[in-house]
């Protein structure tokens, strides 16, 4: 009845009361918790789709898979009830069971990017650098949580930490040499402002770019 309902009637919402009728009788009937699932999905019923990949969540005892569906819970959550703190409660507890599982991180990235949770954001970025493999990609992501401390915490300290962190790991990285000479240029800090610049003569290509910043050393000598 529930497949005549879902796929022949089209009434994918009937369909799923047929299968919770069947989980009456047999809760862990994985058929039935999948039909429910895949019904729920096509009749748009989240709240039904998230009850029932926790029930699933509840008996597997597979590891790999159950962190599968807590995240997939987080982002039905996210995405499609639109309750960014119940999608942070399934992100969060995949992340206390492996804080390397990528996908996570990337959602709780993007949601707390999204709400302007920057403290939220910037942990997650930390956990994201221990997986990066390339050290332009680390680079990247510390530029990324500098300009976050600088201008949206206004934490110029950390900044400039994370902007040292990020040439580290790459010294050809124009965006992080270029905010670290913007802010010790105001601490005043001219020798380390001046081996940056002269990093990024390295970093260019272009004789013409690479004669500017040359020139902006000889000024920083003379001044």
């Amino acid at each position: 009845l529930g497949r005549l309902e879902e796929d022949d009637l089209g009434v994918p919402a009937h369909a799923v009361a047929t299968y919770r009728r069947i989980l009456e009788l047999e809760p862990h009937n994985i058929e039935a918790i999948h039909a429910v699932q895949r019904s729920a999905e096509r009749a748009g019923l989240w709240p039904d789709l998230a009850q029932a990949l926790e029930t699933e969540a509840s008996i597997t005892r597979d590891p790999a898979a159950l962190l599968g569906l807590w995240h997939r819970i987080g982002e039905v959550y996210e995405r499609k009830i639109h309750d960014p703190a119940a999608a942070q409660v399934w992100y969060r507890k995949v992340l206390e069971r492996d804080d390397c599982h990528v996908a996570t991180q990337r959602s709780l990235a993007r949601m707390y990017n999204a709400l302007g949770r920057w403290d939220e954001l910037i942990e997650v970025y930390k956990l994201e650098l221990k997986v990066l493999p390339k050290p332009q990609a680390k680079a990247l992501l510390l530029y990324r949580i500098g300009q976050l401390c600088e201008n949206a915490l206004a934490n110029e300290a950390e900044a400039i930490n994370n902007y040292r962190k990020a040439i580290q790991f790459d010294g050809t990285h124009l965006p992080s040499l270029r905010a670290l000479q913007n802010l010790l240029s105001k601490r005043g800090d001219w020798k380390e402002l001046v081996r940056l610049v002269q990093m990024e003569v390295g970093a260019l290509e272009s004789p013409d770019a690479q004669a500017r910043a040359k020139f902006r050393v000889g000024e920083l000598y003379e001044n």
